[in-house]
């Protein structure tokens, strides 16, 4: 079977002086008319109880993901405020700071988090995780089928990878 896929999410983070939404709200998602804007700000995140502020974070997945990293900074922050205008109407108010990430352009990732592809089972993040000849070890939140696509993963699996390097240089040693 294929092993675990690699792809995109990228954000777009929304600095507010006051919020449009409720601040108690730690999730709103949307549906989309149109196929071509599936993953286009699907799901925004409210940082408010995380941060104090007023954040939200506007998640973009898949091709979408990868088409807000053809344009500007400045239009991938207006397709977010479209989103957030077609769920809130004429209460949205401009953004006073902003940040977009472009994970796939990313010379250090070429993207941002593993997923099960279809056709693969959560077993491949197993799999990925298994040492060769006891010489080489791997770590990452692509190799946790716990906590797959998450930093506690990532911090997890190098836990785990640790222990494997430990335990084979302990059983060289005694040997």
């Amino acid at each position: 079977s294929p092993l675990a896929g690699f792809g995109v999410l990228n954000k777009v983070v929304l600095f507010f002086s006051s919020p449009f939404w409720s601040h108690h709200t730690d999730f709103f998602g949307r549906t989309v008319k149109h196929p071509s804007d599936r993953g286009l700000f699907f799901l925004f995140c409210n940082w408010f109880r995380a941060s104090g502020h007023y954040v939200l974070i506007g998640l973009a997945a898949g091709a979408s993901a990868l088409g807000l990293e053809q344009i500007s900074d400045e239009h991938c922050v207006a397709e977010a405020m479209l989103a957030l205008e077609a769920m809130f109407g004429d209460s949205v108010e401009q953004p006073n700071r902003t940040i977009v990430t472009r994970w796939s352009g990313d010379k250090f990732a070429y993207g941002s988090y593993s997923f099960v592809q279809v056709g693969s089972s959560g077993k491949d993040y197993s799999v990925l995780s298994t040492p060769l000849a006891s010489s080489l070890y791997f770590a990452g939140e692509h190799t946790n089928e716990d906590h797959p696509a998450t930093v506690v993963g990532a911090y997890l699996s190098g836990i785990r990878a640790a222990k494997e390097v430990d335990r084979d240089l302990q059983s060289i040693a005694t040997s």
